[in-house]
């Protein structure tokens, strides 16, 4: 089957990569979630970004033959697949995570209510120096705490991609403004 399902392919009948794509979905979905700690949502977009790579090996005949079975095949390229969004997803949070536990007074523990009143106007002070958009996506996402792609739809972003890369965007910008006026020791 190995050398079969990959000229078939080749020769361009999708049947058999819709098969192998029914067949293994939902147990390579359950395996992910279990085993990697990701939502069903990121297991599905893996296991997609899988086939179509199995699909674009073959046609572009980087991949001839498979010297184990499909399964392990689809799994192994699954395994790395899910590493690295763990650890993208680890970075972009201790990224964020500096940023937001470092407050203007170099306070990073529990504040009481005058302690807070102050940290937000301090933050919305912070916001008023960047432009409409990124002060929208900011509070629909870390305020109101929408997901990314209701986030891209409200923005009239292309998709939740173009999102992801506005909100690193616009939080850099907010870093660099919160570091110039930590630098200068500015109070508005």
């Amino acid at each position: 089957m190995k050398t079969d399902f990959i000229n078939s392919i080749k020769s361009g009948k999708k049947d058999e990569l819709l098969d192998v794509y029914k067949r293994y979905r939902n147990d390579f979905i359950r395996w992910a979630v279990t085993n990697y700690n990701v939502s069903i949502e990121e297991a599905k977009d893996v296991f997609q970004d899988i086939i179509i790579a199995l699909y674009q090996n073959i046609t572009d005949g980087k991949l001839t033959e498979l010297n184990c079975e499909l399964r392990t095949f689809l799994y192994q390229i699954g395994k790395f697949k899910l590493l690295n969004l763990k650890k993208r997803e680890q970075h972009k949070t201790l990224y964020e995570e500096d940023f937001l536990h470092v407050t203007p007074m170099g306070v990073d523990t529990f504040f009481d209510t005058d302690e807070e009143k102050y940290i937000n106007y301090e933050l919305s002070n912070y916001l008023s120096h960047l432009c409409e958009n990124c002060r929208t996506l900011i509070d629909l996402f870390y305020i109101k705490e929408l997901p990314l792609k209701k986030v891209a739809k409200i923005m009239g972003y292309k998709n939740e991609d173009v999102a992801k890369k506005k909100r690193y965007e616009c939080f850099k910008k907010l870093t660099v403004i919160y570091q110039k006026e930590k630098q200068n020791g500015t109070k508005r």
